[in-house]
């Protein structure tokens, strides 16, 4: 079994992130997917899935935060960190419809080049919410 979207990059779970990672296995998940937010969470999942060969990490960009995005070089970020070698995923990346002023920016730099364009051919943690 495993966990695909356990932020132990993102408070509360990032400050004590063994012990989060100590119940899951207790609990029978062995493995963790860290999801990112935006690129600095892309890379701290990353850098926290390098400790363990249990965790694995996205990298991807959330709805919530395309707006706050500089997509001036956001593609070739990502591209770059999704070739880790830790980096089994695009994630978060979706359609939030809960928050619907997000599709804006979702729709025409996000969606679907986040996915189709990053050239990592990785398989993609797409979420929808819906209110």
């Amino acid at each position: 079994m495993i966990d695909t979207h356990c932020h132990l990059n993102l408070e509360p779970l990032s400050n004590t992130p063994s012990k989060f990672l100590d119940q899951a296995l207790a609990a029978g998940v062995p493995n963790i997917i860290i999801p990112a937010v935006d690129l600095p969470t892309s890379q701290s999942a990353i850098d926290l899935a390098g400790t363990s060969d249990r965790l694995f990490a996205m990298v991807g960009i959330h709805p919530e935060e395309a707006a706050k995005t500089d997509f001036s070089n956001l593609f070739e970020n990502l591209k770059s960190l999704a070739l880790k070698p830790k980096v089994v995923a695009i994630g978060e990346c979706g359609l939030d419809y809960f928050h619907t002023t997000q599709l804006f920016w979702l729709c025409p730099h996000q969606c679907p080049p986040q996915v189709n364009s990053s050239g990592a051919f990785l398989p993609c943690l797409c979420q929808q919410h819906t209110p």
